[in-house]
């Protein structure tokens, strides 16, 4: 943190800022590409943030109609075709689950 002076409502005031305060509030591409090397932060789209986004929610279990309403897409075939990889694992979860619920009632398989 530091000191740094500011026009507040047409005053000026000494306010206190994270050092790298020019680095989140972007103003050019130029800053933008200073804050990416200063840091060492891997440059990211913000394409591939929705791309990470709509992965955490099947991760976290959403269903695909829930995730395309989310995303915007028209049709659940989109989010099907785009998404489909991340789903192969949810077979094995979905079966451990069931079975986990046949156990407890001990109705064994």
């Amino acid at each position: 943190m530091h000191f740094a002076e500011r026009t507040y409502g047409g005053k000026r005031r000494k306010v206190w800022e994270p050092l790298i305060h020019n680095l989140l509030f972007i103003r050019t591409s130029a800053d933008r590409l200073r804050g990416i090397k200063a840091t060492g932060v891997k440059k990211v789209r913000l394409h591939d943030l929705r791309h990470s986004h709509a992965s955490l929610l099947v991760e976290l279990g959403f269903t695909p109609l829930e995730i395309a309403e989310r995303l915007g897409h028209e049709k659940i075939e989109t989010t099907l075709n785009t998404y489909s990889h991340l789903y192969p694992n949810k077979q094995a979860q979905l079966a451990d689950r069931l079975d986990g619920e046949f156990t407890k009632e001990g109705r064994g398989l």
